[in-house]
């Protein structure tokens, strides 16, 4: 056998010797350090069963927590999400006449219709859009579409019983941003407070 052959023969069997070495105290260290593992944690039956009491109490605990973060998340976000839904509902078109091509007769035609069917909202809309034509056509407030609700609010100030105006834009305001139900009662003080606007409106400078 050449020298060469040899050396080659003799790192072969050095290397397995290392592996073999290194094998042995893995097995040695994990088996000792399992054995003191064993000796230190007592053997109660009644712990599996523990233990795994413990962790769906955990997990039930967390899954209530979070079912409670997203409740409160829902309730800081649901004004926002009102808003949205109220700056698409007046994106879309409506199927009444624009605003200034409608009469105040045709707007209190539509109050009743929507009266006698049980839809306060659309009733209370039109009664608000019959009391701003009222004023457009009294000369009293211009009916712009570029005035807010409380653009109004200030302008019928000067006017007799300001707190009929009020009601309704009030009324509108809530179904502009809440989807809250109109009770019988809240449409039933809306038309006493549209009358008493008709009652006590007078001639005046337009704004």
């Amino acid at each position: 056998m050449s020298a060469n052959a040899f050396e080659k023969t003799n790192w072969g069997w050095q290397q397995q010797q290392l592996e073999r070495q290194v094998g042995e105290w893995f097995e040695l260290t994990f088996a000792s350090s399992a054995e003191r593992l064993s000796r230190t944690v007592p053997d109660w039956p009644w712990l599996p069963g523990l233990l795994r009491g413990a962790f769906w109490v955990t997990a039930a605990l967390l899954a209530i927590l979070v079912a409670w973060l997203l409740y409160k998340l829902v309730l800081r976000l649901r004004p926002y999400l009102a808003s949205l839904r109220a700056q698409s509902q007046s994106l879309s078109p409506a199927p009444a006449a624009p605003a200034l091509e409608q009469s105040v007769a045709g707007w209190l035609a539509q109050v009743q219709a929507f009266g006698q069917q049980g839809n306060y909202r659309e009733a209370c809309r039109a009664l608000y859009r019959a009391m701003l034509r009222h004023l457009n056509d009294r000369q009293l407030i211009a009916d712009r579409p570029d005035l807010t609700d409380g653009e109004y609010r200030q302008l019928i100030q000067r006017l007799p019983q300001p707190e009929s105006y009020n009601l309704l834009l009030t009324t509108h305001e809530q179904l502009c941003f809440d989807n809250a139900a109109i009770s019988a009662e809240r449409f039933e003080r809306c038309q006493q407070a549209y009358r008493a606007i008709e009652r006590g409106s007078g001639p005046s400078r337009e704004a």
